[in-house]
Parts: C-alpha cells; sequence; structure tokens
C-alpha cells in the first residue's frame, strides 16, 4: 500500500473514481429529469397542480423515485451533490429555453379555453382530462352563480383553471391563447351527452 501511495496509483485511481462517478451522476439525474419532464408534459399541467392527498402522496413517491435514480441507489455525499447541482443546472436550462420563443413553445403548455360565453367545449375538456366538476369547482370558487355569467374559463399553463366573467374580457386577456380554442370551435352545452 505504502509503495502504491508513492507511485501515484491510488490517487489516480481515486480520481478515475470520482470522475465516472460524477458522469455516471450526472447522466441519471439528466435521464430521470427529462423522462419526468417529458410525463407531465404528455399527462398534461393538471397532474402537478391542486394536488388531492393521493396526488400528494404520488409526488413524494416520484420524489424518492427520481432521487434514489440520480443518485443510482448508492447516496453519498459526492453523488448527492452532483444531482443536486445537475438538478438546478437543468431547472436553469429550462428556465432559460423558456424565455425564447421556440423554447417557450416546447416547455410551456399553451392555455385551453374549455368554457367560451358560458359555452363548454366538451372536445378541449377531453384533451385537458378535465371533468365537470372541476369546471364547477372552480365557476363556484369564482363566485358566479352559473355558466350563463361565465365569460372564458382557461387552463393555464400551470394547470390552474382561470375564470372571467361575461362581458369583463378584452383581446389582450385572449392574446395568448391558441388561434384554434379563439375561434370557438363545435361545442356542446355540459349533459347534453
Amino acid at each position: 500500500m505504502t509503495s502504491e501511495l508513492s507511485n501515484g496509483v491510488f490517487s489516480d485511481h481515486l480520481w478515475t473514481d470520482i470522475g465516472m462517478t460524477v458522469l455516471v451522476s450526472m447522466a441519471a439525474t439528466v435521464v430521470i429529469y427529462l423522462a419526468l419532464f417529458t410525463l407531465v408534459r404528455v399527462l398534461g399541467s393538471r397532474t402537478l397542480a391542486n394536488l388531492s392527498t393521493f396526488d400528494f402522496a404520488c409526488v413524494i413517491a416520484v420524489g424518492a423515485v427520481v432521487g434514489r435514480t440520480a443518485v443510482l441507489g448508492h447516496p453519498n455525499l459526492l453523488t448527492g451533490l452532483v444531482a443536486l447541482v445537475t438538478l438546478f443546472a437543468l431547472q436553469g436550462l429550462f428556465g432559460w429555453a423558456r424565455g425564447r420563443e421556440r423554447g417557450g413553445r416546447l416547455v410551456n403548455p399553451k392555455p385551453v379555453v374549455v368554457v367560451r360565453d358560458g359555452v363548454v367545449d366538451a372536445a378541449a375538456m377531453r384533451r385537458a382530462r378535465l371533468t365537470e366538476d372541476e369546471l364547477r369547482f372552480a365557476v363556484r370558487r369564482a363566485g358566479l352563480p352559473g355558466l350563463a355569467a361565465v365569460g372564458l374559463v382557461v387552463l393555464e399553463q400551470n394547470g390552474t383553471l382561470s375564470v372571467v366573467r361575461a362581458g369583463e374580457r378584452e383581446p389582450w386577456l385572449e392574446a395568448d391563447l391558441s388561434a384554434s380554442a379563439s375561434a370557438g370551435q363545435v361545442v356542446e352545452r355540459v349533459g347534453q351527452r
């Protein structure tokens, strides 16, 4: 052992092991982050908005899986630090991309109009995986007596529902809504299914 230390063999292996640990931990963190991002994009932004008790438990479980995967099931200070720094770097990269036109379209989902002028867009509700109960809750929370008083209900980029009273909209408010959503696609009233 003394001859290995004096020849530098031990230190070369140590630095090689540390370097491999850093690279493997960074790669695992990037892969698990991108997988989580893809799942949230595919399943919709409602996945992480307004969490129920069950949803909260699922998020904790996902966090445990992501955390254990990022540190490769062998947590130590080095792999934990590498995973943490890599996650913050990815978050910063995605934040930077959100501020760019092309990156923003990739990272941020478009707002979805689910009610326009008191009429429910059933196809948009299905695409957004939104239930009528959630819609009723949003209308009640806005203090409105019913759909006739609704100008817009929009599923926002962060998964929350925004309700705008009838007659209180300005064109500026709808500038970020998709052309198809703004055009008022074929819609049906709630309960006429």
